[in-house]
Protein backbone atom coordinates (compact mmCIF):
# COMPACT_ATOMS: atom_id res chain seq x y z
CA UNK A 1 0.00 0.00 0.00
CA UNK A 2 3.03 2.09 0.60
CA UNK A 3 4.63 1.87 -3.33
CA UNK A 4 1.10 2.30 -4.52
CA UNK A 5 0.64 5.57 -2.41
CA UNK A 6 4.08 6.56 -3.30
CA UNK A 7 3.25 6.01 -7.11
CA UNK A 8 -0.19 7.92 -6.80
CA UNK A 9 1.67 10.63 -5.62
CA UNK A 10 4.20 10.49 -8.37
CA UNK A 11 1.53 10.73 -11.03
CA UNK A 12 -0.79 12.93 -9.66
CA UNK A 13 2.39 15.60 -9.03
CA UNK A 14 2.78 15.01 -12.91
CA UNK A 15 -0.94 14.44 -14.84
CA UNK A 16 -4.25 15.81 -14.23
CA UNK A 17 -6.63 14.45 -11.80
CA UNK A 18 -9.19 12.65 -14.25
CA UNK A 19 -6.43 11.53 -16.59
CA UNK A 20 -4.52 10.73 -14.20
CA UNK A 21 -7.57 8.31 -12.37
CA UNK A 22 -8.31 6.77 -16.20
CA UNK A 23 -4.89 5.91 -16.54
CA UNK A 24 -3.93 4.30 -12.74
CA UNK A 25 -7.25 3.24 -11.55
CA UNK A 26 -7.58 0.16 -13.83
CA UNK A 27 -4.29 -1.05 -13.65
CA UNK A 28 -4.37 -0.80 -9.52
CA UNK A 29 -7.66 -1.68 -8.71
CA UNK A 30 -7.09 -5.75 -9.61
CA UNK A 31 -3.74 -5.87 -7.84
CA UNK A 32 -5.00 -3.90 -4.67
CA UNK A 33 -8.28 -6.06 -4.36
CA UNK A 34 -7.32 -9.54 -4.94
CA UNK A 35 -5.15 -9.40 -1.69
CA UNK A 36 -8.05 -8.37 0.46
CA UNK A 37 -8.12 -4.58 0.08
CA UNK A 38 -11.43 -2.84 0.33
CA UNK A 39 -12.23 -1.09 -2.99
CA UNK A 40 -13.98 1.74 -1.00
CA UNK A 41 -10.67 2.28 1.11
CA UNK A 42 -8.20 1.94 -1.68
CA UNK A 43 -10.88 4.63 -3.84
CA UNK A 44 -10.23 6.90 -0.65
CA UNK A 45 -6.66 6.87 -0.67
CA UNK A 46 -6.36 7.20 -4.28
CA UNK A 47 -7.99 10.45 -4.41
CA UNK A 48 -6.17 12.01 -1.41
CA UNK A 49 -2.62 10.99 -3.07
CA UNK A 50 -4.37 12.63 -6.09
CA UNK A 51 -5.47 15.83 -4.43
CA UNK A 52 -1.96 15.84 -2.32
CA UNK A 53 -0.10 15.21 -5.47
CA UNK A 54 -2.12 18.27 -6.98
CA UNK A 55 -0.79 20.75 -4.98
CA UNK A 56 3.02 19.60 -5.01
CA UNK A 57 5.98 20.49 -7.63
CA UNK A 58 6.21 20.28 -10.76
CA UNK A 59 3.21 21.82 -11.70
CA UNK A 60 0.92 22.98 -8.68
CA UNK A 61 -2.24 23.43 -10.81
CA UNK A 62 -3.96 24.56 -7.34
CA UNK A 63 -1.23 27.03 -5.95
CA UNK A 64 -2.03 28.62 -9.67
CA UNK A 65 -5.22 29.23 -9.27
CA UNK A 66 -5.14 30.49 -5.26
CA UNK A 67 -2.25 32.79 -6.64
CA UNK A 68 -4.85 34.36 -9.03
CA UNK A 69 -7.76 34.58 -6.83
CA UNK A 70 -5.23 36.15 -4.04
Amino acid sequence: MLLVNILVLFVGSLLDMPAAIVIIVPILEPIMVNPGIDPIHLGAVIVVDFVIGYITAPFGYNLFVIKTIT
